[in-house]
């Protein structure tokens, strides 16, 4: 079952994406023999079963990629990071995740970090939410929250 759980997620890996420290990119892994797959499974199974993860798949790469080419590269918003992992990091952490997928649940009112439930589609449902009340002629009142910065003095 594994086997198949790693399959399906190797044939919906992105080609062209850039590799961790170890340069073994999604390529090698979608085009690899299916002994690799099963091998890959093995040791899946096998850190699973002993609650171990080796040093080498954690290792991550943060690189800075720049915003905005025109604005001024000396300023630190003009950037966000990447992190670029190893591939086989991502396929372990892909088969976490779509098994704890089926376990959690979230509130149906969360949006951004959830399928279907981006941060574009609470905005239309908020404008839509706004014109339903001024038409009615009624107040609304709206508090929110933005937690993407830390506060500073």
């Amino acid at each position: 079952m594994v086997v198949k759980e790693l399959q399906e997620i190797i044939s919906n890996m992105p080609a062209g994406k850039a590799s961790g420290y170890d340069h073994i990119s999604n390529e090698h892994f979608k085009y690899s023999n299916e002994k690799l797959q099963v091998l890959m499974s093995l040791l899946y199974i096998y850190l699973l079963m002993h609650d171990f993860l080796p040093d080498t798949m954690m290792i991550t790469i943060i690189a800075p990629i720049i915003k905005n080419k025109s604005g001024d590269l000396s300023d630190n918003n003009n950037y966000r990071s990447i992190a670029l992992a190893t591939v086989d990091n991502k396929l372990f952490e892909s088969l976490i995740l779509s098994r704890a997928t089926l376990l959690l649940t979230t509130c149906a009112n969360q949006y951004g970090f959830k399928k279907l439930h981006s941060t574009g589609m609470l905005i239309f449902l908020l404008k839509e939410r706004f014109r339903n009340y001024i038409a009615n002629g009624s107040s609304m009142y709206v508090t929110m929250l933005e937690a993407s910065k830390p506060l500073t003095k």
